[in-house]
């Protein structure tokens, strides 16, 4: 269930998402839903996107070298193809995101233990006294780091402060889930979640993030929660009682 850390792989070769101002995820993204219905070469992709958007002449090659990279397109023949599905383009590009950057990966994690119903600092400077976030050494790397924290569904924005809230994350995960109306173990869920997600889960008391994501959907109509007797049960670190669930059903597919 525990997602165990892996050692730095010199062969993972995920862009510098912290460190890069230009590599925007929408930016990657609307490339490559351009790509999945228009043959074009790189150089006919980039007259097309600077003549739509003249903005976007800066970030044109960085986005392209991270779509690649992340293995979202490929080039065959000159021509530019998208690799996925393009209904699954957003949840590939965070899963590939999530796999091959280690940095990023540990720093989402680290974020997803903070509690959303606590007061979270906004301001870089206190930010960088918790000592939490290792890799991130200044504001315009926060400012990248938030930007793809929130592309990815991991949080959102509120007032200015960045909340954890993997609520879509966990939603875009479960979709892929081909067991509609059928009881799922909730062990069977987090090894799921900790696989796909950076959750470090080690006991039966979710973190406060997860549990919020997990009470949003069942609010939603999305999942349903179960306690059957004689089963595991996990504790929702929630405000006020606690609540436990041992199972979960997919309300809708």
């Amino acid at each position: 269930m525990t997602r165990t850390p892996t050692e730095k792989d010199p062969q993972r070769s995920g862009p510098d998402l912290i460190d890069s101002s230009e590599t925007l995820p929408n930016g990657i993204l609307g490339l490559c839903l351009y790509c999945a219905d228009h043959q074009v070469t790189p150089d006919q992709l980039k007259e097309v996107m600077v003549g739509l958007l003249p903005e976007t002449t800066p970030v044109f090659r960085p986005c392209l070298k991270a779509a690649v990279s992340l293995g979202m397109l490929e080039e065959i023949d000159g021509v530019l193809k998208l690799a996925v599905p393009s209904d699954k383009a957003r949840p590939y590009l965070r899963s590939r995101v999530l796999e091959t950057n280690d940095e990023f990966h540990e720093m989402a994690e680290r974020f997803l233990e903070a509690n959303p119903w606590e007061v979270q600092e906004k301001n870089w400077d206190r930010i960088q006294k918790t000592g939490k976030y290792t890799h991130i050494t200044n504001s315009t790397q926060w400012g990248n780091f938030a930007r793809w924290v929130r592309f990815l569904g991991l949080g959102v924005r509120r007032q200015g402060y960045l909340i954890p809230d993997p609520t879509q994350a966990v939603e875009d995960v479960l979709a892929g889930v081909r067991l509609n109306d059928q009881l799922i173990k909730g062990t069977v869920l987090m090894d799921l979640l900790c696989e796909r997600l950076p959750f470090h889960v080690n006991d039966r008391r979710l973190p406060e993030s997860l549990s919020l994501a997990i009470k949003a959907l069942e609010r939603q109509g999305v999942i349903g929660l179960e306690k059957l007797s004689d089963a595991e049960t996990f504790e929702l670190s929630l405000p006020g009682a606690p609540e436990y669930f041992s199972h979960l059903t997919l309300e809708r597919a």
